[in-house]
């Protein structure tokens, strides 16, 4: 009886023990799947497409009765499409872009006016992550040239300032500019951070903070022109690709 005693009792701690250890290696484990990685050190690139709403400094004056008339206001809508990339070092990220700038054209029986242009920087910003999923604000610099080129369908000679645009014929005119970023970014990395497509959105706005003086073909200055420059407000929807090393 106290062998059958003792046999018991060392089957119910050798359980005791293997439910113990058991435990113990699903604690470890369940705190492993807990502890998700952290994304150190990645980034990514990207092709863009944005919807922008915003206004070149000088096209009000397209609506001068000596320009276009009172129906020459070309609007506020772009299309920017560009590209970029965007690298992080642990939270920090660093980022540079390029876009191009392509307006609504105004037309009336004496004209048109053709708006364009690009611009790029650079950006700076801060990040966090959830899964596969990338949110990060930022700030950026940049500059870029603005054109619009006037084509006169009147009988007779136009003047944006007192730059002339002979009777049938067009002129371009292009100014100069800096500008200044503000925006917030989200990105999906597919299937996972660690590699492979990403696609997001950015939301921001650009502000010129210097505008030159819009100036002709042979870069000479327009005398009586409002300042250039571009502000506005933009939704980037962004496709490309990258990952991270993860620690």
């Amino acid at each position: 009886m106290k062998r059958l005693s003792l046999m018991i009792a060392g089957v119910l701690l050798l359980s005791v023990w293997s439910s113990s250890t058991a435990w113990a290696e699903d604690g470890a484990e369940g705190a492993k799947e807990e502890a998700e990685p952290e994304p150190v050190l990645g980034g990514f690139v990207y092709g863009s497409a944005a919807f922008a709403a915003g206004r070149i400094g000088g096209v009000k004056q397209l609506t001068d009765p000596d320009v276009l008339g009172p129906d020459g206001f070309p609007g506020n809508r772009a299309l920017m499409l560009g590209g970029g990339g965007r690298a992080f070092f642990d939270r920090v990220m660093i980022g540079a872009s390029a876009f191009g700038l392509f307006f609504e054209d105004a037309n009336t029986d004496l004209g048109t006016a053709k708006q364009s242009g690009y611009g790029g920087g650079l950006t700076f910003g801060y990040s966090w992550h959830k899964g596969n999923r990338l949110f990060y604000p930022y700030v950026g610099l940049g500059g870029g040239e603005l054109s619009i080129e006037i084509v006169n369908k009147s009988d007779r000679v136009m003047n944006y300032g007192d730059f002339p645009i002979p009777v049938g014929e067009s002129r371009t005119i292009s100014d100069g500019y800096i500008y200044t970023e503000l925006g917030l970014g989200w990105q999906w990395f597919l299937p996972e951070m660690d590699g492979g497509g990403v696609v997001g959105f950015e939301v921001g706005a650009l502000a010129s903070v210097a505008g030159g003086e819009w100036s002709g073909p042979n870069s000479e200055q327009i005398e009586g022109a409002e300042k250039g420059g571009y502000s506005g407000l933009y939704v980037r929807f962004t496709v490309g690709g990258g990952g991270f090393w993860m620690e």
